[in-house]
């Protein structure tokens, strides 16, 4: 692959930092551009996990040109990706702190996305798509905030659960059983007493509680409903006009 570099150390100055550096990456880069228009994609990687880049690369030109389609928007700004062999390792990276929970992260500051492959393939593509579901989203409210003059970032101001909804909308084909189920739960017991752990069906515009059950589950519902309910396209008018937010 061309453009064996060393990376340069990014620090999106997320809270927290890493116990120990497992590991002294020699990481290498190819950049490649999954269309014609936007910018290209830079995937770092490193020696052991060539022949996975090979296998990731098309893969994620696959999600680009479909989240190109659906947002009807082209990245600005060159995509940095970090590609990870293991969670293990994954772990063990400077650009961001990561949890055990953590499957991918995108940074809202400098773009950078980092997710590990831990071989099993549909799950990394669906944790893929979530994260660059997120950088087409990033990306397109920045351009349309800064087109506008808007004076503030409108993302700061979004629901997380809308946010992590749409990323969920758009890295899976449809609502999975396990948001059915929970909404299934939730909405047959909503009134009972339940145990303190349980998520109680919340109203649709409540930002919390900021649990997995309510800002992945409930979201990606959520982001359905819209689409379902005030017609396809709702999402992306949504962050067509998030400059208003401001």
């Amino acid at each position: 692959m061309a453009g064996e570099l060393s990376l340069e150390t990014v620090f999106p100055r997320l809270a927290g930092k890493n116990q120990v550096r497992w590991y002294d990456f020699d990481w290498k880069y190819t950049d490649f551009s999954p269309a014609a228009t936007g910018e290209a994609v830079r995937l770092y990687f490193y020696e052991s996990e060539r022949e996975l880049a090979g296998v990731a690369r098309p893969a994620i030109s696959d999600a680009y040109r479909e989240m190109a389609e659906r947002f009807s928007y082209f990245p600005q700004y060159r995509i940095p990706f970090l590609l990870y062999n293991s969670h293990f390792e994954f772990e063990s990276t400077q650009a961001f702190y990561i949890s055990e929970q953590v499957l991918g992260v995108t940074s809202t500051q400098d773009l950078t996305m980092a997710l590990p492959y831990w071989g099993e393939h549909d799950r990394f593509i669906e944790v893929m798509r979530h994260e660059l579901a997120h950088q087409f989203t990033i990306q397109k409210i920045y351009s349309v905030a800064g087109a506008a003059d808007a004076g503030c970032n409108p993302l700061q101001l979004m629901p997380l659960w809308f946010i992590e909804g749409i990323a969920q909308y758009y890295a899976l084909p449809d609502i999975t059983p396990e948001v059915r189920a929970v909404l299934a739960d939730t909405a047959v017991h909503r009134g009972e007493k339940r145990d303190r752990d349980e998520m109680e069906l919340p109203g649709f515009f409540d930002e919390g509680p900021y649990s997995f059950e309510r800002i992945y589950l409930v979201g990606h519902a959520e982001a359905q409903y819209l689409e379902e309910r005030y017609g396809k396209g709702t999402i992306q008018a949504v962050l067509d006009n998030a400059h208003r937010l401001c």
